[in-house]
């Protein structure tokens, strides 16, 4: 669900229109630190929810349950 990986871990932004989206994108291009802070949590969310570890983590659950 986007909106919930925009709300728990900040990944990405909300806008109601294009002019929303344009500030958004100005600020987040204006900010250094919060780009890497998103990237990073980005990262690490891929990591733990996509990398072949979780996949066969996620196996392992399921043949054992």
């Amino acid at each position: 669900d986007p909106d919930q990986l925009i709300s728990t871990k900040g990944l990405g932004i909300r806008a109601k229109n294009d002019d929303e989206m344009r500030a958004a994108l100005q600020n987040l291009l204006a900010d250094t630190k919060v780009r890497e802070r998103m990237g990073d949590t980005a990262r690490a969310f891929a990591l733990a929810n996509y990398s072949a570890t979780a996949a066969a983590n996620r196996y392992i659950e399921l043949i054992d349950s």
